[in-house]
């Protein structure tokens, strides 16, 4: 919402019902039992502020962010110890410029927190804050991106984890060389909130490349590759996982998709119990309005 040309609100509500996948989170579960996939409900509400015309030299965006998840299934079997609920307020300062090129700097808090801890495990609650420098652009017709590089600090509320501290980085850059070619490529440093419950948080590193391609109107190709290195705080775990995917989409029909893909996963853990690789291939059908 615009209120004349200084002041700009968004707000955003959204509730999701899903589940982890096999091989992630506590789902990797157990070769000596089956057992359900962990269900959960996942609330989520933004809302933000942007203060400052568009062609102004500076612009301040302010965002609240809170997440609040909780596991439907194997409450019995301990989903119940990785409900968790997450709030983050971020400022971030602009500096355009130009109206397609700005620096921009960050600074975020948050607040995680976990309704329940078994008896005998240390809380994994936790405030983290983050500070970076970055720049965006859109250079050309052709290139858009957005680059920070900064530093971040977590601290648990438990004594019995270490305090955290690294550098903060995140990359995405999308070149259009054509109107039919776009090459993505992202990188990134997060933190993930942990399925082991004596591990504070995953620190994870991730890094993408994809090709889209429209071959001519009503075919086109992705082609995408992907890498994660997730360290498992506090207890020494890492795990290494690779992705590969290649997919072809052929429109039938104005709203009409057909598409055909498949998916190669593979992990390596420090862990060998943990290692797994899977192939995935779908067919199937889309209608998209």
């Amino acid at each position: 919402y615009k209120a004349g040309t200084r002041h700009r609100f968004s707000g955003g509500l959204a509730r999701k019902n899903d589940h982890d996948a096999f091989g992630r989170r506590r789902t990797e579960g157990s070769t000596l039992e089956d057992q359900d996939l962990d269900e959960f409900d996942q609330n989520v509400v933004n809302l933000g502020y942007r203060y400052g015309a568009i062609n102004a030299l500076f612009n301040v965006q302010f965002d609240l962010n809170y997440i609040d998840r909780e596991y439907t299934t194997n409450r019995d079997r301990g989903t119940r110890f990785l409900d968790y609920d997450r709030f983050e307020q971020r400022a971030t300062l602009y500096y355009n410029l130009s109206p397609k090129t700005a620096f921009l700097v960050k600074l975020s808090n948050r607040e995680i927190d976990y309704p329940a801890t078994p008896s005998g495990s240390p809380d994994r609650a936790a405030s983290e804050r983050r500070a970076s420098i970055g720049a965006e652009w859109l250079a050309t017709g052709k290139t858009t991106g957005r680059i920070y590089v900064g530093s971040m600090r977590r601290d648990p509320d438990s004594d019995q984890f270490n305090d955290f501290s690294s550098a903060d980085w995140g990359l995405n850059l999308e070149w259009s060389p054509r109107a039919t070619t776009t090459i993505n490529l992202t990188a990134t440093r997060e933190s993930d909130e942990s399925f082991i419950l004596n591990s504070s948080f995953i620190d994870t590193k991730r890094v993408s490349l994809s090709w889209n391609q429209f071959w001519s109107r009503v075919l086109s190709s992705e082609v995408a590759v992907s890498g994660a290195s997730r360290d498992f705080e506090d207890v020494g775990r890492k795990d290494d996982t690779t992705y590969s995917e290649i997919g072809l989409n052929l429109q039938v029909a104005r709203e009409s998709h057909v598409f055909a893909k498949m998916i190669y996963a593979d992990r390596d853990s420090n862990f060998d119990v943990r290692n797994y690789d899977k192939t995935i291939f779908q067919v199937g059908f889309k209608y998209q309005r």
